[in-house]
């Protein structure tokens, strides 16, 4: 093997070891995507179940009722759409008439002899500036640059300490809100909405299908939103979940075990309502999957 063969190879073989390295330690240097965070749901249970259709109660009615923060709206002030503007057609104007160009007559041009009055004059001669005889005491000046100095000193001293008094006093006042919320969230926090008042009642075919709602999580490999499962579910009068099925598939394999991930969650909902007979009830609840990304 020829010395040019062996520096090819020595090369080739260099090169090919940079590229493993890469390949293998190179993946450090990724950052991983940050995950979003999974905010769960605030659920209000009522306090009492009715088989009426209507729901109500609850809240104070001392409050008045406000509508400033919506559901998927914020507080920030929108910019205004900006509408187009309609201009209006503008007549054309006929090009004005060009003028004739006159022809203008360049003065003749005055020969000036040059004479003794108006020869150009030479420049002055600078002559040397004299040396001082006495010379100037500088001493005053110095001293007065150091007073200067000092006094500059001084004042940035004096800045400085008060810079840090002022950030000692606002620690200090941190440290004091710290506590005092700190003992404030230890007590709870207490909401209040505005309601007509009195205790809170809910339709409980309603509450039942809310309860398998929030129960049910959707993921983006579910790409047809027209899907949908039936589920067949029965419950005992203590609120037990007897038996929960589905009853007609939506033929989407992720949509379908998802719905039964949801099925299998949920065990107990509500005891039944008062001056109910049955022993059991049975619902028919719809997973609709364009539904359920609509309302979030």
């Amino acid at each position: 093997m020829s010395r040019l063969e062996t520096k090819c190879l020595m090369v080739c073989a260099t090169t090919h070891g940079l590229l493993i390295a890469i390949v293998f330690f190179g993946s450090a240097f990724f950052v991983a995507n940050s995950k979003k965070e999974n905010l769960q749901p605030l659920n209000i249970v009522p306090a009492i179940f009715v088989d009426a259709a209507i729901s109500g109660g609850g809240g104070n009615p001392k409050l008045r009722p406000s509508e400033e923060k919506q559901k998927g709206e914020t507080l920030i002030p929108q910019p205004p759409v900006p509408q187009p503007v309609v201009q209006k057609p503008v007549e054309a104007k006929p090009p004005p008439e060009p003028k004739p160009t006159e022809i203008k007559k360049e003065p003749p041009t005055v020969v000036k002899k040059i004479t003794e009055a108006n020869k150009p004059l030479k420049p002055p001669t600078k002559e040397p500036i004299p040396e001082p005889k006495h010379k100037v005491d500088i001493s005053n000046v110095v001293k007065r640059s150091d007073d200067t100095a000092a006094k500059a000193k001084a004042q940035a001293d004096a800045q400085a300490r008060e810079r840090a008094a002022r950030a000692k006093q606002t620690a200090e006042i941190f440290k004091e809100a710290n506590s005092k919320l700190a003992a404030g969230f230890a007590g709870g926090t207490a909401i209040e909405v505005p309601g007509p008042g009195g205790a809170a009642y809910a339709n409980y075919a309603q509450f039942v299908k809310a309860a398998y709602d929030d129960a049910w999580k959707v993921s983006d490999e579910m790409t047809d939103n027209n899907s949908f499962a039936t589920v067949t579910v029965v419950i005992a009068r203590s609120g037990d979940v007897i038996s929960a099925k589905i009853t007609t598939r939506s033929g989407n394999p992720a949509l379908d075990r998802s719905v039964q991930r949801a099925l299998d969650k949920v065990s107990f909902i509500a005891p039944f309502p008062a001056g109910a007979k049955e022993a059991e009830r049975t619902f028919t609840i719809e997973f609709n999957l364009k539904t359920k990304r609509a309302s979030g």
